[in-house]
């Protein structure tokens, strides 16, 4: 580091652990900011897995529906 005096080095260290500690914040909101990211991917991921899973049980009940009726009919116009 380049100072003048004492209570120059004490500037330039005072800059130099500022400049550190900023690094360090930005650094954190942005793994921050990631890591948000990720947990709303894997909720996103999540939920529509759910949704399908539900859609997919809704459609064999109405294949198990239709099937019943359909055998309902045959057994009572024949």
């Amino acid at each position: 580091m380049l100072y003048a005096s004492e209570g120059g080095k004490l500037a330039c260290q005072t800059l130099l652990a500022f400049a550190k500690t900023s690094l360090l914040k930005m650094l954190f909101v942005a793994l921050s900011a990631l890591f948000l990211k990720a947990v709303l991917y894997l909720n996103t991921v999540s939920v529509n897995f759910t949704k399908n899973l539900v859609y997919v049980a809704r459609k064999n009940l109405r294949r198990l529906e239709s099937v019943s009726k359909q055998r309902g009919c045959k057994e009572i116009c024949h």
